[in-house]
């Protein structure tokens, strides 16, 4: 047995030991695409797929919606545009980005919501302390508030499929 199947086995089996314990798992895996976390992304009802407006963030996104869509055309993936220097500059990222996965793969993105840059995000993590806690109020900590809610309270479409995928 390969790495890679080894290691979707185990993710498989742990997943089924959290299988109606939580409404929701998210995953926070490595940029780019391998096949680590290919095995993670296909065990998923949604993708939420997180980007920021640079060019070669934009590229490694693309390269994962492209092998997605390749292998698992229905799949559900939202995008998250981090680290936007305003709601304009996001929603232009997305929707450049959603123009081009529709041109070139035929497939629509929905924008899950976007994080505005601040400061006080690295300096949390330098610290190692929840930005939230202190920052609940800020721009940052609202836009994550709303991606949130949108997370907890939509019903995903691919839902029917988590059991078929951990069993």
């Amino acid at each position: 047995m390969d790495k890679a199947s080894d290691f979707s086995d185990k993710l498989r089996y742990q997943f089924r030991q959290l299988d109606g314990i939580y409404q929701r798992i998210v995953i926070d895996t490595a940029s780019g695409i391998s096949s680590a976390v290919f095995s993670q992304l296909v065990q998923t009802d949604e993708i939420l797929l997180v980007t920021i407006p640079e060019p070669s963030a934009i590229a490694d996104a693309y390269a994962i919606v492209k092998i997605m869509t390749y292998f698992y055309p229905k799949h559900p993936i939202s995008l998250i545009v981090n680290m936007a220097n305003s709601e304009a500059e996001a929603k232009e990222t997305f929707e450049k980005f959603n123009l081009i996965t529709q041109k070139f793969l035929q497939r629509s993105l929905k924008l899950a919501g976007f994080l505005l840059f601040d400061e006080k995000v690295r300096q949390s993590t330098k610290t190692q302390t929840p930005y939230v806690l202190s920052n609940s109020n800020s721009p940052f900590g609202k836009n994550l508030q709303q991606i949130a809610d949108k997370i907890f309270t939509a019903s995903s479409t691919a839902s029917d499929l988590w059991e078929e995928r951990i069993n």
